[in-house]
């Protein structure tokens, strides 16, 4: 068993050492690395605001970002940004909801709005559930979120949450 552990770890170890093929990213997933950093802000919740922040982390070989809104608060949730087949989109992996891929629907490089198609991933589609958000960035230092909600199949109420980029 030791001897299989030890092989085992060598060709593991050995497989890492590689140079590995720099990935193809799409010209849209380059853009979204601007949002890299840490931001802190406000979100217009129920029609108060309420102070929040937001990171973006690049991982993956540099072909996805991680999205970490409201880090260490009860509403956090992490979000992957992701590159896949030169298709880009966002995709909610843990938000305490039901979560379902959005995939990117429009961009010019400083707005990025991303939107479900249809309701894959929704159990019920008449549930309450973020059916699209749009990251717009006035400058470098300047972020906007707009989570739009859809209940029974309609649109609802839109969360905005504005962010300054923390030096």
């Amino acid at each position: 068993m030791k001897v299989f552990i030890l092989v085992f770890s060598l060709l593991s170890a050995s497989a890492f050492a590689h140079d590995m093929p720099s990935p193809v990213i799409a010209k849209d997933f380059e853009a979204m690395k601007a949002l890299l950093g840490t931001w802190e802000g406000k979100a217009k919740m129920g029609g108060k605001d309420v102070a929040t922040n937001v990171s973006y982390k690049l991982t993956s070989g540099g072909t996805a970002i991680i999205e970490t809104l409201a880090e260490g608060t009860p509403h956090e949730m992490v979000l992957g940004l992701f590159d896949s087949r030169q298709q880009s989109g966002h995709d909610p992996l843990l938000c305490g909801r039901q979560s379902a891929r959005m995939a990117l629907k429009k961009t010019d490089g400083k707005t990025f709005a991303f939107e479900m198609n249809g309701t894959k991933g929704i159990e019920n589609p008449k549930d309450m559930h973020m059916h699209a958000v749009t990251l717009t960035m006035a400058d470098k230092n300047h972020l906007k979120q707009e989570w739009t909600n859809y209940a029974d199949n309609k649109k609802g109420e839109v969360a905005v949450f504005e962010f300054t980029r923390k030096q």
